[in-house]
């Protein structure tokens, strides 16, 4: 599963559940009255649940970005004379870089 994935699921469900809070919170309402909603708990709990659920709409949002390897030029620049053995070294990290973060 990819982190998008897993963002998703997490998202999907912070969503169903701040339904069924919001679902909870009204029957309560409708059973306790108002006061119900200005509890401290209730508020907090709501707050936090939105944040969540708009920090990784934000996230989701955002495009995904691609891989991009260091050309020759950058190669020998940080390589300087060792540039042959750098080249070979360079692609070596990037490939496991690549693996590691998609």
């Amino acid at each position: 599963m990819t982190d998008r994935e897993l963002m998703q699921q997490a998202l999907d469900a912070l969503i169903d559940a701040a339904d069924s809070q919001n679902w909870e919170m009204q029957q309560n309402i409708d059973q306790h009255g108002e006061w119900y909603r200005r509890s401290v708990y209730l508020k907090q709990s709501t707050t936090n649940s939105q944040a969540a659920i708009e920090a990784l709409r934000a996230r989701l949002a955002q495009p995904e970005r691609e891989w991009v390897t260091l050309t020759d030029d950058e190669i020998r620049i940080a390589w300087g004379p060792y540039f042959s053995r750098g080249v070979d070294v360079a692609r070596v990290i990037e490939a496991l870089l690549k693996k590691r973060n998609t």
